[in-house]
């Protein structure tokens, strides 16, 4: 499966203009410091009413909205970078939502293009994700996305380290401006299970040459 970002449009589809813009909270006590805004990728999930209930965070943490947040589809799962405060008794306030993308393995697609695009970060998501602050260059138009598994080898460790690779391509956007995306691989579509001493090497195309990530598998 193939992932295409419409970079400008696909952030209005997304997100509903009452999330996108953000939410504020405030205190009429002049003394009470602001709570902390946490920011973090998460999966979220929505009730029959499209109400986003529930935040999953990636060490599975899993919180519930003090705040309505609606209009998404009923009974759906969305990956979000998400801006929360925390409530008490396992309740966040959702105060921003901004959507992130779930790549898939590529081996039976035709995607093999490796169009260079700027790294901020790469990490490990708890024990769920492998994830990206990507910066690829655009001007509103749509790009594909994705990755190879190159092969599985025997590191120092003892452990199999897997090696991937970023598809992107740019298609015919033009490369006008740097966004901000976030993308994340699940650790289930690299391998079913993971040892002590197992590792994930990503290899990136970017525009200072091929970048190689490392990062732990456990």
């Amino acid at each position: 499966m193939l992932v295409t970002t419409f970079l400008w449009s696909m952030l209005i589809l997304f997100i509903l203009p009452s999330v996108f813009v953000g939410l504020t909270s405030c205190s009429n006590d002049d003394d009470e410091p602001f709570p902390s805004l946490i920011t973090e990728m998460c999966d979220v999930f929505t009730n029959n009413r499209g109400q986003i209930t529930n935040l999953l965070m990636d060490d599975s943490t899993m919180y519930r909205l003090s705040n309505d947040v609606s209009g998404f589809q009923p009974n759906a799962g969305y990956r979000c970078v998400s801006g929360f405060v925390l409530g008490s008794s396992g309740y966040v306030e959702l105060l921003s939502l901004a959507p992130a993308y779930i790549l898939y393995d590529c081996r039976k697609e035709s995607l093999r293009a490796k169009d260079p695009v700027g790294v901020v970060s790469v990490w490990r998501g708890g024990h769920r994700y492998l994830n990206m602050n990507l910066r690829p260059k655009t001007k509103g138009g749509s790009q594909e996305w994705g990755y190879l598994t190159d092969s599985v080898c025997i590191n120092a460790a003892g452990g199999n380290t897997y090696c991937l690779s970023l598809l992107h391509g740019q298609g015919t956007d033009t490369l006008a401006y740097s966004q901000d995306f976030y993308m994340s691989i699940s650790m289930d579509s690299i391998a079913r299970t993971f040892r002590v001493g197992d590792s994930i090497r990503l290899a990136i195309e970017t525009w200072s040459g091929l970048r190689h990530f490392s990062v732990s598998a456990r």
